[in-house]
């Protein structure tokens, strides 16, 4: 497949709890002489039958072209996946098969649409039962597959096998055997398992993580590395720098990420990933969408500056995982306060003896304070603040947003994130006024900052998230 010219199919399908044949270092002498076909599951089977059939003479399938018991070979082929998905001629997608021995053919019912004409015989109604394009099984099944994301997005047109009737999704249109030539829009987006698809640059990275966040990983530890094909074609297409699965044009404005307000599991994925990246958080996730652009106009002040980032890969691939990470950054407002859980299982913010009630609190993980009621020690950053209007009147709407933190203990002024906060229509000096006591740039709190140093006759304080 080195030559560009070869057309070839890829697979993507779920691997579920069934066993079945893989590519091993024992049998890859065997597999070099012919793949013994009646090892192999019904999705495989399935899937080699649908590219023979298209006229393929070549069909990619991971777990038999990646040596499964062999770390170099996966982290070789791992860092791939953009050329093998991107270079694919077709996508074959098992869509709606739980596990392997599903394949991807369905008996299925013979009334499943049908046309009428209306008196005047002039419009041909299609006619099909309700929530036929919702495929619940299709959203269940490989659509919560981490994996499965750039397997979706990579190739310029995929099939999807579900089991009530097939899709089809390229570049320039979705359509399936209801609606063949083409999805209606207002149908589309109720579907289950739809991707709007367009040039992947930095601008579709909010929409990619959102939809890669609520997916499913066997192996939590694959999360920047399930995703990575994707980024390194934005970083190609835009020219932009990938760090930790955010990027460094606004980085500052992707801090603002946080956890969905159910944190339904939310938990902390044990690698090197920073805690100030959304790839640390295993659970749906709600990404800034700093890039949009409407008819309104906003003033943004940031108040933080990204001053140095460090990271050390677990591989030669950038696009992979991290073992470990430190961002310095430069702050303007930095508070103290005490964050207290209240009776309704939601968080509020104390400054001393004052309380906050204009901050919306956002923990990243269920577990941080699960089941605990007593109140913990938290510090406040700012990260912007930001003054909205009508482009033709005056600013008439504020809001303000951050991060909350919790030390390390292992360095002076190193931080640890635990969630984010937020507050609508409030203007930052509300906080300044109800904190001023916990300001610790006013007061010079050398102890709660990483360095301190003088640029002319301003003063600048940093800290260190890890």
């Amino acid at each position: 497949m080195g030559d560009s010219q070869v057309q070839y199919a890829t697979l993507s399908h779920c691997w579920g709890n069934l066993k079945f044949t893989t590519l091993a270092t024992a049998n890859l002498e065997v597999f070099r002489q012919g793949l013994p076909l009646h090892e192999l599951s019904k999705t495989f089977l399935d899937a080699i039958h649908i590219a023979r059939y298209l006229g393929f003479q070549y069909l990619w399938i991971d777990s038999l072209c990646i040596l499964q018991d062999s770390t170099d070979d996966w982290i070789k082929e791992s860092g791939m996946m953009t050329q093998v998905y991107g270079m694919s001629s077709l996508n074959i997608a098992a869509t709606a098969a739980e596990n392997g021995s599903v394949g991807c053919f369905f008996d299925r019912a013979q009334d499943w649409r049908c046309q009428v004409r209306n008196s005047n015989q002039t419009i041909l109604w299609n006619i099909h039962p309700p929530g036929f394009l919702a495929s619940d099984r299709a959203s269940n099944m490989l659509a919560k597959r981490g994996w499965v994301l750039q397997e979706r997005y990579l190739p310029c047109r995929t099939i999807h096998f579900d089991d009530n009737q097939i899709f089809w999704e390229c570049n320039e249109y979705s359509a399936c055997e209801v609606h063949p030539s083409g999805l209606p829009d207002d149908r589309s987006r109720n579907m289950g398992f739809y991707l709007s698809k367009g040039p992947l640059t930095t601008a579709l990275w909010g929409q990619i993580v959102k939809a890669y966040s609520k997916a499913e990983l066997t192996n939590t530890s694959d999360k920047l590395v399930a995703i990575g094909g994707l980024a390194r074609l934005i970083q190609d297409n835009t020219g932009d720098e990938y760090i930790a699965g955010m990027w460094r044009k606004d980085f500052e404005h992707q801090l603002l990420w946080h956890s969905t307000r159910d944190l339904n599991g939310h938990h902390r994925i044990n690698t090197g990933t920073p805690t100030w990246s959304w790839a640390s958080v295993q659970g749906a996730i709600s990404y800034p969408d700093y890039q949009r652009v409407d008819g309104n106009r906003s003033d943004v002040q940031l108040c933080v500056c990204a001053h140095d980032i460090r990271i050390t890969h677990s591989s030669v691939n950038q696009f992979g995982g991290i073992l470990d990470a430190n961002l310095r950054l430069r702050c303007e407002y930095f508070y103290n306060g005490i964050l207290t859980p209240t009776p309704r299982s939601e968080y509020r913010l104390r400054f001393g003896s004052r309380w906050s009630n204009i901050l919306q609190v956002y923990l990243d993980l269920s577990e941080v304070y699960a089941g605990k009621k007593e109140s913990r020690p938290v510090y406040i950053l700012v990260v912007k603040s930001v003054a909205h209007g009508q482009a033709s009147r005056p600013f008439d709407y504020l809001s303000i947003s951050g991060l909350l933190l919790e030390p390390t203990g292992l360095k002076r002024g190193q931080y640890r994130r635990v969630g984010y906060w937020h507050h609508d229509g409030g203007r930052l000096s509300t906080l300044q006024k109800v904190a001023a006591d916990h300001d610790l740039v006013s007061r010079r709190s050398v102890d709660d900052f990483a360095d301190m140093s003088t640029e002319g006759e301003n003063e600048r304080f940093f800290i260190d998230l890890v």
